[in-house]
């Protein structure tokens, strides 16, 4: 996405969510992780576990889910 601000970007990412690829949600996590959103972000890694092939990354995405969680 080509946008400059980082609250567009991600609101957009939302917007189309069921369209962006999984590298574009990697750089919305990226995104939300810089600017401390955290909710933005375990939404993002949510989004990227629900839309992985791979046994592997889903279960490292849930670790981190669980992490960002427990930090509540």
């Amino acid at each position: 996405m080509k946008i400059q601000k980082h609250t567009s970007k991600l609101l957009a990412a939302a917007l189309v969510k069921d369209k962006l690829t999984q590298s574009s949600r990697y750089e919305m996590i990226k995104t939300a992780s810089f600017y401390g959103y955290k909710k933005s972000v375990l939404f993002w890694l949510n989004e990227a576990k629900i839309n992985s092939t791979d046994k592997n990354e889903r279960k490292k995405l849930s670790k981190k889910i669980y992490i960002l969680k427990s930090g509540d």
